[in-house]
């Protein structure tokens, strides 16, 4: 009897969990936005920040010109380069809607020096091809890898 009562249960509560889960918006592409804190360097206004995206921003020339544009700009770090220091510096930034590369912040980070010019020649870069949504452009948020090597 009581094995017969718990399968009762499960079924009841596995039926509401599945109800509950149904998405009930027209549209088939889910995206989370994010709300930003501020920074110091931007506007004082909150940024939405898409993380999921149907069109992901392009760099002019992929992503083979995204690293020779580093390998041009970057000036190896006097510091980091007399510490023999190598390894990668991991970006977060906000690609807005026009293309332009905002919002720079260090997620994983190598060296005080390296970091500094990683984030510098980020903020050079060009124009990226916005991320779109629903066929609008949106402002997105990319994670993006530099490399130090001696």
């Amino acid at each position: 009897m009581k094995k017969i009562l718990l399968l009762i249960c499960m079924i009841a509560c596995s039926t509401g969990l599945i109800n509950a889960q149904k998405d009930k918006r027209p549209d088939t592409y889910y995206y989370q936005r994010v709300a930003e804190a501020p920074s110091e360097t931007e506007s004082d206004e909150s940024e939405d920040v898409c993380e999921l995206v149907e069109v992901w921003p392009e760099f002019p020339g992929g992503m083979d010109a995204f690293m020779l544009f580093f390998a041009d700009n970057i000036r190896y770090p006097q510091n980091a380069r007399k510490e023999n220091i190598q390894g990668r510096v991991v970006l977060s930034a906000v690609i807005d809607e026009e293309g332009t590369v905002t919002n720079v912040k260090v997620t994983k980070s190598l060296h005080p020096d390296c970091d500094k010019e990683a984030v510098r020649v980020a903020y050079t870069m060009p124009k990226w091809k916005p991320g779109t949504l629903m066929g609008k452009p949106v402002k997105c948020r990319m994670t993006m890898p530099v490399i130090f090597r001696l």
